[in-house]
């Protein structure tokens, strides 16, 4: 009798044992999935805006003095500026627009941003929910117009970018289920060839 007992305790305990370590396994499962959604959303984010200020920081480079303004268009969600981006010696037009439309993402609140570059389009789709652009004249002061009327005012802008996963990740081990993982990218530009 004393041997069945033993027996069925340590099948017991083996299960329990078990158990544990299945959770266990499938906990470290998810937190490593939730930590690669993560890591995926802040690197394609950070990848957009860091082309994005590249070429905002390019603005007005070796545009000749001629031309009337080097930002031709600029609201709180786009902006088209000139400048030789592409190091070629000649003058690139280059647009950053906002699409607030739905996109084919399983994530609906993500939309698109549109770079346009001499007229060539491209669909950047990195999980952008918002974005917003601050521009400011020489002194610091906020220019509040929107659209701007006169673009030769702004001698700098801010950059706000709020982004999550293109896919939708619910986390159960927060306090809170969160759809998707974000992100906030934020940077003030003062470009050297505003003229």
């Amino acid at each position: 009798m004393s041997g069945i007992l033993d027996v069925i305790c340590s099948l017991v305990i083996s299960g329990i044992v078990l158990v544990m370590i299945v959770t266990f396994n499938g906990t470290i499962a998810e937190h490593a999935g939730a930590q690669t959604v993560r890591v995926v959303t802040q690197t394609n984010l950070t990848t957009a805006c860091d082309m994005m200020e590249f070429e905002l920081r390019k603005m007005g480079y070796l545009v000749p003095l001629g031309y009337d303004s080097v930002i031709t268009y600029a609201d709180s969600t786009k902006i088209t500026f000139k400048g030789d981006i592409d190091h070629n010696g000649s003058v690139d037009l280059v647009t950053y627009a906002f699409d607030p439309s739905i996109t084919s993402n399983a994530n609906k609140r993500t939309h698109l941003l549109r770079r346009t570059f001499n007229g060539s389009q491209q669909i950047i789709n990195v999980g952008i929910i918002k974005l917003k652009i601050t521009y400011y004249d020489s002194i610091g002061t906020q220019i509040t117009q929107n659209p701007v009327t006169s673009t030769k005012r702004i001698k700098s802008l801010r950059l706000s970018v709020n982004g999550e996963s293109t896919v939708p990740f619910i986390s159960s081990d927060e306090k809170y289920l969160k759809f998707s993982p974000g992100v906030y990218w934020e940077r003030t530009i003062k470009p050297q060839n505003l003229n």
